[in-house]
């Protein structure tokens, strides 16, 4: 009876050492999830972003924040890059609640969100926009050079 004993408690332990996980040394710690839009807007755009801020080419930087609101580097931000104007605008959404956001100007008098704008290239006017004015993920499928503005 000793030896069933100590057979099935050899057989148990053998299964759990084969079946235990391995974890891969090189394996990173990383977790999945959404990305910060003000970072993403920062990176497409082709300047820098850090964990806090998003700097130029020309040495400049602002809070990744400030800029995706247009609070700050407005020289930077896809409107200003189309011909438009960038500034921060406040609206009251109710209960007691503001949110701020880059509000677009473009020439031709149209407006919009920044991230609407620079997510679709497309502001109230289609009309008022070149093919440069495609949409951030999508700009290397425009061939500026030979597009028709139609």
């Amino acid at each position: 009876m000793k030896n069933v004993y100590l057979a099935g408690l050899g057989v148990l332990l053998s299964m759990s050492v084969a079946c235990a996980a391995e974890t891969d040394p090189g394996a990173s710690n990383a977790r999945a999830g959404l990305a910060n839009p003000s970072s993403v807007y920062c990176a497409d755009l082709g300047y820098t972003a850090e964990p806090e801020s998003c700097t130029f080419p020309d040495g400049t930087s602002c809070e990744l924040w400030s800029f995706y609101r247009g609070a700050c580097g407005q020289q930077h931000s896809f409107c200003n890059r189309h011909g438009g104007q960038v500034s921060a605008k406040s609206e009251d959404i109710g209960d007691g609640f503001t949110t701020t956001f880059a509000l677009c100007t473009l020439p031709s008098g149209a407006t919009c969100k920044e991230q609407d704008f620079a997510a679709t290239g497309r502001c109230d006017s289609p009309a008022a926009l070149s093919p440069s004015s495609a949409p951030l993920e999508a700009r290397s499928a425009v061939d500026v050079l030979t597009s028709d503005p139609q």
